[in-house]
Parts: C-alpha cells; structure tokens; sequence
C-alpha cells in the first residue's frame, strides 16, 4: 500500500511510479532531491546531520563511522513515520 524508504534508489522509483511513498532523510539534504509527487510524505531528522553529506566531501559510510547507531537518522521517531503512513493512507482512500 506504501513505501517507506530513505534517501535512495528505491525512494525515486516509488516516486516516479507514483507509489504512496514516506522518504526520510538524514544526512542527505532534502530539499535538492526530496519527491515531488502529490502520494508522497517527506520527514526528516532534526539533528545537526541534515544535510551534512551536501555541505561536505563525507559519503554516507564515512558519516555513519564517525557518528554511529544511525544517529543520523535519530531525529525521526517510529511514531512520527506510523502517523504520516496512517494520514497518507487515509488520505488516499478518501
């Protein structure tokens, strides 16, 4: 019924086929590559990460090294993502 994906291959194809579609993001910056479909939901984490591989040389491995446990991303909750999948769905079965 939805994709839920990170920054990645996988969240542009959903986007491009018009799939339902929750991107997150954390060290990517959004605003240079987020989905412009009307099915999908963009979150992204609050942390001093975002958008820390566009304002530097660091690939994602080397961020993930330096700040580990997918801190990057921690500034999204499991909570935030089940409320957009559930607003999103309901969305579209209106």
């Amino acid at each position: 019924a939805c994709v839920v994906a990170h920054d990645s291959g996988i969240m542009h194809l959903a986007n491009a086929l018009s799939v339902p579609l929750v991107a997150l993001y954390g060290p990517t910056d959004y605003t240079r590559t987020k989905p412009f479909n009307e099915k999908s939901k963009v979150l992204f984490s609050k942390t001093e990460l975002l958008g820390a591989m566009y304002q530097s040389r660091k690939s994602e491995r080397q961020i993930a090294k330096e700040y580990p446990n997918h801190y990057a991303m921690s500034g999204i909750t499991v909570e935030q993502v089940e409320n957009t999948l559930l607003n999103l769905i309901g969305d579209l079965r209106k």
